[in-house]
């Protein structure tokens, strides 16, 4: 993220000047559009019930080293299944999985549904990524789900419940993307440091769901000792700061390597265990490697994973062995829209422009 700080009464000259030392690494960088995520939930659960929910990856081309997670906000909590599936996305074909989750406390709730894909062996940072969201507003007695979020206003310095991390929010969202950037950044450089973001983050641009067209995702690249990962904030254009689930809450290094973390599960008994992508976990927003057995066979509810923190080694949680269910019949004849992404060249063209205009 460094020189990534705008301010719009700047003079177009010095924006050009800014940009001349970002926009060639973001170029490198594919948009995101050749894959879809569609997560559903069998039913709205009020206070203490339960419900599962399907989550389903498909593509229009290979999408090898795919990983798809469900991330649950804290008025759920996972009864059984996996949360999160890794594998790879053959052409036209789909992949599922399920859990079976709890409601633990009334609000409004944002259930998300995350998945990437991205080629190895060193060739471009070609990648491919979706989202999908669940809303819930949860009572005490009565629930009601839906898939665009509840319309909600607050008042200044406000505390929300309807996101999967809730922030104080200001009274309005930006309306620009520069601006829905600049709050992000803020909230990184406030939560973060501005020392370590500066060190560790860039901005690649912002995705659009025509599902949720008041909901832009802010996409970062994050690097740390030769490690690189996707990360995400939400910005709603009616609220401001959304939802930090897809991004860390604190400083965090990667110091622990596949290696050293797939030890760690053959310490605790996990078979023949195989470390996949980094993934930033749902529960403690930290940075994980997720190991998984490789074993064929397995046992209902038998461990399959391990999220091992990648700086510490500690074990932030653990993925259980449930066989899939069919998919439900509207997921598959579901019109699967592809989302649009903005890479942050173009948004910084857009600004440059209307300072000129301005």
């Amino acid at each position: 993220m460094n020189n990534r700080t705008v301010v719009l009464v700047l003079s177009a000259v010095l924006i050009a000047a800014v940009l001349s030392g970002c926009v060639q690494e973001v170029d490198k960088t594919a948009p995101l559009t050749e894959m879809e995520v569609s997560l559903s939930i069998s039913n709205a659960p009020a206070l203490n019930q339960t419900a599962e929910l399907t989550c389903t990856v498909t593509s229009i081309k290979d999408a090898p080293n795919t990983m798809a997670q469900i991330k649950l906000p804290e008025g759920f909590e996972l009864v059984s299944g996996d949360l999160l599936w890794r594998g790879d996305v053959t052409k036209s074909s789909q992949k599922s999985f399920n859990a079976t989750i709890k409601s633990v406390k009334t609000g409004n709730w944002t259930i998300e549904a995350i998945a990437e894909s991205k080629l190895e062996d060193g060739k471009p940072s070609e990648f491919y990524r979706a989202t999908d969201h669940v809303h819930i507003v949860l009572g005490n007695i009565t629930a009601s789900i839906s898939k665009t979020p509840p319309s909600m206003i607050p008042s200044k310095g406000e505390t929300v419940a309807d996101w999967s991390k809730s922030r104080e929010l200001g009274p309005m969202g930006p309306n620009t993307h520069i601006g829905a950037i600049s709050m992000a950044d803020g909230y990184l450089n406030k939560n973060l440091g501005s020392s370590f973001v500066s060190e560790h983050f860039e901005c690649l641009g912002i995705e659009k769901h025509s599902s949720a067209p008041h909901i832009w995702w802010i996409i970062y690249k994050y690097r740390s000792n030769e490690y690189e990962m996707n990360m995400s904030i939400t910005i709603s254009t009616d609220v401001g700061l959304g939802g930090c689930s897809g991004i860390i809450a604190s400083p965090q290094e990667i110091t622990l390597s596949a290696e050293d973390a797939e030890a760690i599960a053959s310490d605790k008994g996990l078979e023949s265990p195989k470390a996949g992508e980094l993934w930033v976990t749902a529960r403690t927003n930290r940075i994980a490697w997720i190991v998984t057995t490789q074993k064929k066979a397995l046992e209902i509810m038998e461990t399959r994973s391990y999220y091992i923190d990648a700086e510490n080694g500690d074990i932030l949680g653990e993925g259980k062995y449930v066989p899939q269910m069919p998919l439900p019949e509207e997921s598959r004849n579901k019109t699967r829209t592809k989302p649009k992404f903005i890479p942050y060249s173009e948004i910084m063209n857009e600004t440059i422009n209307k300072s000129a205009q301005g």
